[in-house]
């Protein structure tokens, strides 16, 4: 079973997050970040296969913070996500494997994680 790190500042996303990834697709959550500040470690210890990262987390979101992740041993796809819908191409242009418009539907994240775990 698939594992999923959130990393978003506001707990109240991360919580819809966790009841959709889990109760939707069945996948376990394995940890959470408000900040981006040590990340990739947070998400090494969680083992994590899927890390969601919010485009304006507190930190360094960018293609140097994406490579790390990517870089670790398991390979953790990256999906990013956002309310902002014009940041897409930058926030693919990290690295990053997804893009998932908050302001859409939740069934929209649902099919962009589906998406990437079928890569």
């Amino acid at each position: 079973m698939p594992r999923v790190y959130l990393a978003d500042d506001d707990v109240e996303v991360r919580r819809a997050l966790r009841f959709a990834l889990e109760q939707s697709l069945g996948l376990v959550v394995t940890g959470e970040a408000a900040h981006a500040h040590g990340l990739p470690a947070l998400v090494e210890a969680a083992q994590a296969d899927v890390v969601l990262i919010d485009w304006d987390l507190p930190g360094r979101v960018d293609a140097w913070l994406i490579a790390d992740v990517r870089r670790l041993p398991n390979q953790p796809r990256v999906i990013i996500t956002s309310s902002h819908a014009d940041v897409r191409e930058a926030a693919l242009a990290t690295g990053a494997i997804g893009f998932a418009d908050k302001s859409e539907p939740p069934e929209s994240l649902l099919e962009v994680v589906r998406g990437c775990l079928a890569q």
